[in-house]
């Protein structure tokens, strides 16, 4: 079931652009307004009648003093789903992936930089070897590795804030949420960037802005089942369907281009990914068989 699980939320993230896309009258303003509102809508709903939480309960941990980091984990998300819905409604969707396809290797470098984890010489040359490849990238015509960039290390400090946190994943989530609404909200409605008013017009675009808070919770929560159920490496190469599908949407539906720079630059990352993922792959079996000397 884990399993499943995993590989349900990397497929709904690698073809969740595709309902982004069905909104491309609003702007992406209007919708991360949309996203945070019901997405921290849902998200209560599920605490409330799932965990059985209570709203005071969830307010006063965000108030604790160890937890005042979630104030810059909320900036990071929001900025991340921005991002992410701007790439999205310019046909942007190649760069987009390409960001999230750089994130694991952008982790091993936060690693050492943040928490002095030693790095081998092959998570180096992998490095290395995506650093190439993004240097290819950005000298196309047609890509912006800007948004690339910005969301591989948006969502990469994102994880490092989290890497130490003891908060129930999804309790984070709905008060990074909130705190987004808290301080975006006032700004969209007063700017007119935002407005409840199609609750009262009805139709198919209400469902479909209603509904970007369980597209944006029902991974989440497919994603939070799955690392409790199966090995985390096993999560590190499943992860890998979402960025391909983005890029196999951004190609076959987006209608974006794949120059020649961009697919040796695409090429030179999924090679270091392989590497990387064999490094991985090599080292815990190496655990796994100290443990089994161990334990006999």
């Amino acid at each position: 079931m884990g399993y499943i699980c995993a590989v349900g939320a990397f497929s709904f993230w690698g073809m969740i652009p595709l309902y982004w896309r069905e909104m491309a009258g609003h702007s992406s303003l209007e919708l991360i307004g949309h996203r945070v509102l019901w997405g921290s809508v849902s998200l209560l709903l599920y605490l409330r009648f799932y965990k059985q939480g209570s709203l005071y309960d969830l307010v006063r941990m965000g108030l604790k003093k160890e937890n005042r980091w979630l104030l810059l984990s909320s900036f990071l998300i929001g900025i991340n789903w921005f991002i992410f819905m701007y790439a999205v409604m310019q046909d942007k969707v190649v760069e987009a992936s390409l960001g999230y396809f750089l994130n694991p290797l952008i982790n091993v470098l936060l690693g050492l930089l943040i928490f002095k984890e030693k790095v081998s010489r092959l998570k180096w040359f992998s490095i290395f070897l995506a650093f190439i490849g993004l240097i290819i990238f950005s000298m196309g015509k047609l890509s912006e590795p800007a948004i690339s960039l910005s969301l591989a290390f948006s969502f990469a400090f994102y994880g490092v804030l989290h890497k130490k946190s003891k908060i129930d994943p999804i309790e984070g989530l709905f008060l990074e949420t909130s705190l987004v609404s808290l301080f975006l909200m006032p700004y969209l409605l007063h700017s007119g960037h935002f407005s409840l008013s199609f609750l009262r017009s009805g139709g198919s675009d209400a469902v479909w802005l209603i509904s970007a808070g369980p597209v944006t919770i029902i991974p989440l929560l497919l994603f939070t089942f799955a690392v409790k159920k199966i090995p985390l490496s096993s999560v590190g190469i499943i992860q890998y369907i979402a960025p391909l599908g983005q890029l196999a949407l951004g190609v076959s539906v987006f209608g974006q281009e794949l120059e020649a720079q961009s697919i040796a630059a695409f090429c030179l990352i999924w090679l270091a990914l392989g590497l990387f993922t064999f490094g991985e792959l090599v080292v815990l079996k190496r655990k796994n068989n100290k443990k089994g000397e161990l334990s006999s």
